[in-house]
């Protein structure tokens, strides 16, 4: 009997939310996943959050000839196993990066540098989830509110299905740097430079953005 009671009350609940919703004007799915905004701007600078400027990060061949002479360079082997994963060589990707995450570099921003690349390794390779956890050891490293966050964990909880998460990240983005996430020239410059599968999450990420920026705005119109 409880449980013929319990489902009474959970359709009696839906029922409840669909009449809101269809008088919001939103879909009753929509309505379910509205989480509150990110009130805080992400705008810190951050030095670990970039490529290294010598270019032997982006050749396989010299990069390894390099950690054959310098086994503790940190960040050497967070850019191979970037490398590696943009390659599609998953297993030797993991392998470098668990290498990386395990020398002590002593250097905090290496340190950081190394779980912000991880974290884009890890998402090449699919597992978003420890891309969030890598990105989220490299925030706290930080001590700010780093520039890059809002769109890598846009991105991330895109990839991994959670739709909500993702706009609500992707919505804070757009108001730190409108000119490059909330536009669609901003978009694909940036795309530009990303790997297809990323790309791709991108463009459908910013369209549902840019859908949700519009119901928003006839909203307040009305």
């Amino acid at each position: 009997m409880w449980r013929i009671v319990f489902l009474c009350v959970l359709w009696l609940a839906a029922a409840a939310l669909a009449d809101t919703a269809v008088a919001s004007g939103r879909s009753a799915a929509a309505e379910v996943i509205l989480r509150p905004a990110i009130t805080t701007p992400y705008l810190d600078a951050d030095l670990a959050a970039r490529r290294p400027s010598d270019r032997r990060a982006y050749l396989k061949g010299p990069l390894s000839e390099h950690l054959e002479g310098n086994p503790r360079d940190a960040a050497a082997w967070a850019q191979r196993a970037h490398v590696l994963a943009r390659s599609g060589d998953g297993l030797h990707a993991r392998r470098d990066l668990k290498r990386a995450l395990g020398l002590d570099p002593g250097d905090p921003m290496i340190a950081r540098h190394v779980r912000w690349s991880g974290g884009w390794t890890l998402l090449n390779l699919g597992d978003a989830d420890g891309a969030l956890d890598l990105w989220q050891q490299a925030i706290e490293g930080h001590g700010g509110h780093p520039f890059w966050a809002p769109y890598s964990f846009a991105l991330a909880h895109w990839l991994r299905g959670d739709r909500a998460e993702s706009l609500r990240w992707y919505s804070r983005a757009a108001l730190d740097r409108p000119a490059r996430w909330g536009s669609a020239a901003g978009v694909a410059q940036v795309g530009r430079g990303w790997g297809p599968r990323e790309r791709e999450a991108l463009n459908a990420l910013f369209s549902a953005w840019l859908a949700e920026e519009r119901l928003r705005r006839s909203q307040i119109a009305t």
